[in-house]
């Protein structure tokens, strides 16, 4: 059975714990974060009926969240009429997954996307009661804001996630065991994610009186498990949510693992408790034997367990005398196994307390250490402790090194018995060492949904760039990467090129103080590349190769040149240049070209998207090669040709889907004949078109050739200035807004003609010039992929980042608005 990664973390739990870090700070400092009940509560919890007596039960102690009734409903793309009739466990179940994606760096594609499954443990529904109780008319917003079915529905809906998707009810276990289902599904192939969730608000006084009453919440408002003075639990809310994968995928991914879940069982009690509401000694000892034999394991080999451990006399007596009469089962005398509650510290979030204690453990195994329960000064009496090998952790202890597997567990009770214990344990040793730190440039991208919340961000980045700014096991290559990769890329974007930590801080600050310089995603239509016939300096093409693909170009157009020159290419395009002190018209025209084809080879490697191309004189050529309509021959060929015999020209080019490039149909002519029959320079105002040269005539796809075609890809050829401007200005007029003009500088022609073009026909337009450097060829890509993610197009980013390395970066800064339904 296949191990399952846990790769992201997100949570809100009391003590303003909204992060996995901040948990483990609260653990590590023995917090106590239990408090009166705040203010803005006590309307909720004290109806205006309410006796003295209930007034008493109901202002008590718990653990409580804030901000409850606010959420970032614009970035769900959920109205503002809407969203005062969610659940706010709802609401906060879909920041928090968001959270969690952004913990692990997953975006979820369109591919994943259908591979995802959600799963929502649930239980009380506070918030339903609550609208039904104020007489609001009734209307559908209601029913899907307040029902279970809902929680995981809506999560699926605006992640778009396609995989099985399902809420779980079984009380206080309903998270754990929505983690048991999401591990089967994954095991099993019906989705390759997996996102569990958990909720718990207390917004109603219903259940406080009920268990006050019973007696199953402690008087002073405390968790004490295993303690003699134990006296029942303490309500707490909280939210979590954790990303879970094939433990496979995620190593073959690189997912940073905060632990490994090994196995995992659950059971119902059934009538062996002699009460619906009462635990089970043997119900919890046959779960825990199925688990540890599920997860291949011995008993004896768990260090710890984090216990359901609620603080309840008949709870503690069933799990302890339960995990005690297991965990003896294969161990030394001597090694016992140590024990604690994560409720000791923020209370019982019911619901979500099965994942409170996951996430505890998970980070128990990341850290390699156990931090106290709290609460524990005198061992209960009713608990056999002299048979049974358990140890209540009363301080923070290191674990062994990083070399010994550690296992652990956490066990999960509900009411009405519904019993889940699970086994995890240490992740493997990290398959990627850091990215040294090294002086070239990186490509940091950042967006939003909104401005506000971009200009958050970059406070967020230069705050965390200042923070690992002596790191040196994380590099700004390692940044990048996983803010390129392991995030959403949203409208209101920046991207800069950084050198180094302190030039990114520098410009972020820059950035930030230029509250008007934010760049908005406009465009919709892919970038126009514009080739030219180019008079650039010719050092230029000292930079192809520095690149492995640009010069595999140039090393196979080399090599078919040398069967017809007595010169050679990559001379041309080294520092051996200067053997050739004067260049014929022929050299330059393919030295031009295959630059150009070397270009477009290497934004095809990072995804670049080249649908829509225009060509001009020797660009033509280029324009076709980029789109697919002539292969790289075919260029080569008319390049180094410059002109060619009318009256052979049909019979010797073969159309772009040909496998060679001179057809000889003409008897007696040989491809160096026909070579040698071409020796006047190539210029546009040829007799016949390049077009008619390189599609056979009984072709129709080409008959619209001299239309602008929306449907990509497309190269449009142009003739003279006059048609190179017509050709520009109605691809204006189609809404194109980006153009990059490749290899002809600021000053020519072709940049006359656009700047006049775009300021003519509209207020903002997007124009680059290509390269923007003779000398790093790696910078100008950078500029190429800042101005295309800045204009609003894109690139394949897993093609352009790669030696991928998880990065813990900022968490998205939401902008959140209150909603609440109020009394009609």
């Amino acid at each position: 059975m296949e191990p399952i990664a846990i790769v992201g973390i997100g949570c809100r739990f009391p003590g303003n714990a909204n992060s996995p870090e901040d948990l483990w700070t609260l653990l590590k400092e023995e917090q106590d974060i239990i408090e009166d009940i705040p203010q803005d509560r006590l309307a909720q919890m004290l109806p205006a009926h309410a006796t003295e007596a209930q007034r008493k039960l109901l202002t008590r102690q718990g653990g409580y969240l804030t901000d409850i009734d606010r959420f970032a409903a614009s970035f769900f793309d959920i109205a503002p009429k809407e969203a005062r009739y969610i659940d706010p466990q709802q609401r906060l179940l879909m920041e928090v997954a968001w959270e969690a994606l952004e913990d692990a760096n997953q975006v979820l594609d369109e591919e994943l996307k259908a591979q995802t499954g959600v799963f929502v443990g649930l239980w009380t529904n506070d918030y339903e009661t609550y609208m039904y109780n104020t007489h609001q008319p009734v209307n559908l917003y209601m029913t899907t804001g307040g029902s279970h079915y809902a929680a995981s529905g809506r999560l699926s809906y605006v992640l778009d996630a396609r995989g099985p998707s399902m809420t779980v009810d079984t009380a206080c276990s309903s998270s754990l065991v929505a983690l048991h289902l999401a591990c089967q599904s994954l095991r099993a192939g019906e989705c390759s994610l997996a996102l569990v969730g958990g909720a718990n608000l207390i917004l109603q006084p219903y259940i406080t009186l009920g268990y006050a009453r019973s007696k199953m919440l402690s008087p002073d408002h405390r968790c004490k498990f295993g303690d003699t003075q134990a006296n029942g639990y303490v309500r707490s809310e909280g939210v979590a949510v954790v990303l879970l994968k094939r433990l496979s995928r995620a190593i073959e991914e690189q997912n940073t693992i905060y632990a490994v879940i090994q196995g995992s069982s659950i059971n119902n009690d059934g009538q062996e408790s002699g009460s619906l509401v009462a635990p089970s000694l043997e119900g919890q000892i046959s779960l825990l034997r199925t688990a540890y034999r599920v997860a291949g394991i011995s008993p004896g080999q768990v260090c710890y367990v984090e216990a359901h451990g609620t603080g309840t006399k008949a709870g503690d007596y069933a799990e302890l005398h339960a995990l005690g009469t297991v965990l003896r089962e294969g161990r030394a005398p001597d090694n016992h196994c140590r024990i604690g509650s994560v409720k000791t510290n923020i209370g019982h979030t019911e619901a979500t307390s099965g994942l409170a204690g996951l996430i505890k453990v998970a980070l128990c195994l990341k850290h390699r250490a156990i931090p106290a329960s709290l609460h524990h000064q005198t061992p209960s009496e009713r608990i056999p402790w002299h048979g049974l090998p358990l140890k209540i952790q009363r301080h923070f202890e290191k674990l062994p090194s990083e070399e010994e597997c550690l296992y652990a567990a956490v066990n999960s009770f509900g009411i009405t018995g519904t019993n889940v214990h699970v086994v995890l344990r240490t992740p493997p040793a990290g398959n990627t060492a850091p990215t040294a730190e090294t002086p070239r440039h990186s490509l940091l991208l950042l967006s939003a949904h909104n401005k506000h919340t971009l200009h958050m961000l970059i406070d967020h980045y230069s705050a965390f760039l200042q923070s690992v700014r002596q790191n040196q096991s994380i590099s700004l290559d390692d940044i990048c990467t996983s803010a390129g990769l392991g995030r959403k890329h949203m409208p209101y974007r920046i991207a800069l090129i950084a050198s180094s930590k302190d030039d990114a801080i520098a410009q972020l600050q820059t950035l930030n103080e230029d509250k008007e310089g934010v760049y908005i995603k406009t465009a919709r239509l892919p970038p126009v590349f514009v080739f030219g016939e180019s008079d650039a300096d010719f050092q230029v093409f000292n930079s192809l190769e520095q690149d492995p693909i640009c010069w595999d170009i140039c090393t196979r157009c080399h090599a078919h040149l040398r069967k017809y020159t007595n010169w050679s290419l990559l001379d041309l395009l080294s520092t051996n240049r200067k053997k050739y002190p004067v260049w014929s018209a022929s050299m330059k025209r393919v030295v031009t070209f295959v630059s150009q084809a070397a270009f477009i080879a290497l934004w095809h490697s990072w995804g670049i998207p080249l649908e829509m191309t225009i060509g001009y004189g020797v660009g033509e050529l280029a324009a076709s090669y980029a789109t697919g309509e002539l292969q790289l021959e075919d260029g080569l060929f008319l390049a180094f040709a410059g002109k060619r015999r009318t009256s052979h020209m049909p019979e010797l080019l073969r159309s772009s889907s040909s496998s060679g490039l001179v057809k000889n149909a003409t008897n007696g002519v040989s491809q160096k004949d026909a070579f040698q029959s071409l020796v006047a320079p190539y210029h546009v105002t040829t007799e016949t078109p390049v077009q008619d040269m390189v599609h056979p005539s009984d072709t129709t796809a080409f008959d619209t050739w001299n239309t602008i075609a929306v449907e990509q890809p497309h190269s449009e050829h142009t003739h003279s200035p006059e048609e190179l401007l017509g050709t520009i200005n109605e691809l204006v007029a189609l809404n194109y807004s980006v153009f990059i003009e490749v290899g002809s500088g600021t000053h020519s022609q072709l940049s006359s003609i656009l700047q006049n073009s775009l300021k003519a026909h509209m207020k903002t337009g997007h124009l680059l010039y290509w390269p923007l450097t003779k000398e790093d060829q790696r910078l100008n890509t950078l500029h190429l992929l800042r101005y295309l993610y800045l204009s609003g197009c894109s690139a394949d980013w897993k093609r352009f980042f790669k030696g991928r390395r998880d990065i813990q970066l900022p968490k998205y800064p939401w902008h959140r608005e209150r909603f609440w339904l109020e009394e009609y």
